[in-house]
């Protein structure tokens, strides 16, 4: 299973200020490393916490359809704010599998997703086709979204 990040947030959940750091930068190229730090600080957190802060969009590449018949969703991906669908590679076409629907489950390990569609099912077990699982996930849009210790633990890293 591999993830791929779609679309990225398009804010980060903490400022260099409400880290606590201060910047008295005379050159605006100078920021380029400092807002990379920020994204790194976010990505690592993400990782080791397994949520992703602000909304991004997912997609999770599987070689095949799992006997259980539940995906194991790898870090970062949750909160699950949504499921966009799920593509079949027909040939060297992905095509809409025209899934609406997924059913989401908190294993205490993380979440599993799986999808009712019977047909769906057998047909990529005979072909052994490779799906593709869109998700967007994440708190929410903006900063204030986000719970208030992975906002610390960014400003922490970020500070350090």
């Amino acid at each position: 299973m591999i993830p791929c990040l779609v679309y990225e947030p398009h804010c980060e959940p903490v400022e260099f200020e409400d880290a606590g750091v201060t910047l008295e930068v005379k050159n605006p190229k100078a920021y380029y490393p400092l807002t990379a730090m920020l994204v790194a600080a976010r990505s690592l957190i993400e990782f080791e916490c397994g949520h992703a802060m602000i909304t991004q969009g997912w997609s999770v590449c599987v070689d095949s359809w799992p006997e259980s018949g539940r995906f194991m969703l790898p870090p970062p991906l949750a909160p699950v704010q949504g499921f966009n669908g799920v593509w079949l590679l027909d040939g060297d076409v992905w095509r809409d599998a025209e899934i609406s629907d997924a059913d989401l489950h908190d294993t205490g390990h993380g979440l599993s997703i799986s999808f009712e569609s019977d047909a769906l099912r057998q047909a990529c077990a005979l072909a052994n086709t490779p799906l593709q699982i869109d998700l967007t996930v994440g708190y929410g849009d903006h900063p204030e979204d986000v719970p208030e210790p992975l906002r610390l633990a960014v400003g922490k890293l970020i500070a350090h």
